[in-house]
């Protein structure tokens, strides 16, 4: 089923169309890291950093002696098919990279 919205069906000779946006192909993935993430929810860094077009953040985690280790890696997905180059943590330019 399509994430973005849908529009009515549409047919073209005999068959039937259904057009909808897809929000994974309208988006884009890519990695950033600071000591800060490690201690902050993922859900409230997608809330401080919206208004750089954050829609979603995955922190990275390690297995160190059989333990899960947070890094201070995140995975953002963003909402426009531009990447930036850099993303603001507080008053730090932090780049993101592939």
């Amino acid at each position: 089923m399509p994430d973005g919205p849908s529009y009515p069906p549409t047919r073209i000779h005999d068959i039937e169309i259904e057009a909808s946006i897809s929000v994974p192909m309208n988006s884009c993935r890519r990695v950033a890291s600071h000591c800060d993430f490690m201690d902050i929810d993922s859900t409230e860094i997608v809330d401080c950093m919206a208004d750089q077009d954050v829609i979603e953040a995955l922190k990275i985690t390690k297995m160190v002696d059989g333990n899960r280790m947070i890094v201070a890696s995140v995975i953002f997905t963003f909402s426009v098919a531009k990447l930036p180059e850099w993303l603001h943590v507080g008053y730090e330019p932090v780049p993101v990279r592939p």
